[in-house]
């Protein structure tokens, strides 16, 4: 992952831990590698800006290259760790991080994502 997308993941849980100090480790790895998905293409810093700039629903009605990663970062993210062997419960809560439905610990998360 990029430093900065490390730094952020690195803030969101330590937000999540210091608010719920008992949360279950899959929501603790989740928090951390819940923008995985962004490590598939390097953005270029005026790509970074432009990006964060753009809403994630208009992000997803035009997915061309960087915006494509911004819209569908969680869906790859979690096919990332299915593939690399990780828990099934963190790979949903990673799919699940910017549309939690009503999965209560994937709106924990982002919650805290949002926060950030």
């Amino acid at each position: 992952m990029d430093p900065r997308d490390r730094e952020h993941a690195c803030r969101v849980t330590r937000h999540l831990l210091r608010d719920h100090p008992a949360v279950p480790p899959e929501v603790v790895a989740a928090a951390l590698l819940h923008d995985c998905g962004k490590s598939i293409r390097p953005y270029r810093v005026v790509e970074r800006v432009l990006v964060g700039l753009c809403p994630n629903r208009v992000a997803r009605l035009l997915p061309l290259g960087a915006l494509s990663v911004r819209a569908y970062h969680p869906e790859l993210g979690a096919e990332l760790l299915a593939r690399a062997g990780a828990r099934p419960r963190v790979a949903r809560l990673v799919a699940r991080h910017h549309h939690a439905g009503t999965d209560p610990e994937a709106a924990l998360l982002h919650h805290y994502d949002d926060l950030e």
